[in-house]
């Protein structure tokens, strides 16, 4: 992932946490990691794992994996 493409992803997971009314200590405690920890990976999207992907998908109700593909797809084009 190139850092258009993390700007990207981030931007889209800070949209979509706001859209749900969570705020990062909820989603780090979703993730039973530090507020700190999950603002970097907020930040940095290429760090997040398979299993943490899940979790946010989940807990914003919003496919993480297939916008990330598709934001990857469309800028390879």
């Amino acid at each position: 992932m190139n850092e258009e493409q993390k700007k990207i992803v981030s931007d889209e997971i800070r949209v979509q946490r706001c859209k749900s009314k969570l705020t990062q200590i909820d989603m780090a405690t979703a993730l039973n990691i530090t507020r700190e920890t999950y603002r970097k990976l907020e930040n940095d999207p290429s760090k997040i794992s398979f299993e943490q992907g899940l979790i946010i998908s989940y807990r914003l109700n919003w496919n993480l994996f297939n916008f990330i593909m598709d934001t990857v797809l469309h800028n390879a084009i």
